[in-house]
């Protein structure tokens, strides 16, 4: 074999290389998609978005998002308050809170881009604003649960987030993430599940 034939060959090793991993990627995300898809399908009450957006968070933690919280949103065309069905940075199942969705910028923007069908709504945060993002959010008194839980878990908060709302009919997938995320078509199939 000469240097020629090498070279081809070594390309095209390195080739079938990146097309394997392209299609296992896409073999993981399927797999993540489905177990959540699983599971919402399964569901009875919408008390059980709780374990819903605890398996989400795993699966996207899996597949490579380093998530502060995520979960499920629900919201109504004539109520200013959004359910919001989340799993905390430790993983876990938490009770809901109803949000009004004139809290924050944020949370107008969400609900906005459910109410008029953007598919998705994305912003980063850091510093002072996210500080004070935070103190607005923790004193509505429907997270006084959230906020206690955050205090006797020693969870800090974080100084940079990138937010995500990534809409369905019902409402929206919220995912803050502690480091961008590029892969926003992963969160767009999520929320079609």
């Amino acid at each position: 074999m000469d240097s020629n034939q090498a070279d081809l060959l070594q390309q095209r090793n390195a080739e079938l290389e990146k097309d394997l991993a392209v299609k296992d990627r896409a073999l993981q995300i399927e797999a993540a998609l489905e177990k959540v898809r699983a599971r919402t399908m399964e569901m009875h009450r919408s008390s059980e978005l709780a374990e819903a957006a605890t398996l989400l968070f795993g699966q996207l933690s899996q597949l490579g998002a380093s998530i502060w919280i995520c979960g499920f949103c629900i919201c109504q065309k004539d109520n200013q308050v959004v359910e919001k069905w989340v799993s905390p940075p430790d993983g876990k199942m938490m009770d809901p809170v109803y949000i009004p969705y004139t809290i924050d910028e944020f949370e107008r923007h969400a609900y906005e881009a459910w109410k008029t069908g953007l598919e998705i709504y994305s912003d980063i945060v850091e510093g002072t604003e996210l500080q004070e993002s935070h103190e607005q959010l923790l004193e509505h008194p429907s997270m006084q649960k959230a906020k206690n839980y955050l205090i006797e878990n020693n969870i800090p908060m974080p100084t940079w987030v990138q937010r995500y709302a990534v809409t369905y009919k019902h409402g929206y997938l919220m995912v803050v993430t502690l480091k961008q995320f590029e892969e926003t078509h992963i969160l767009v199939r999520f929320a079609r599940v």
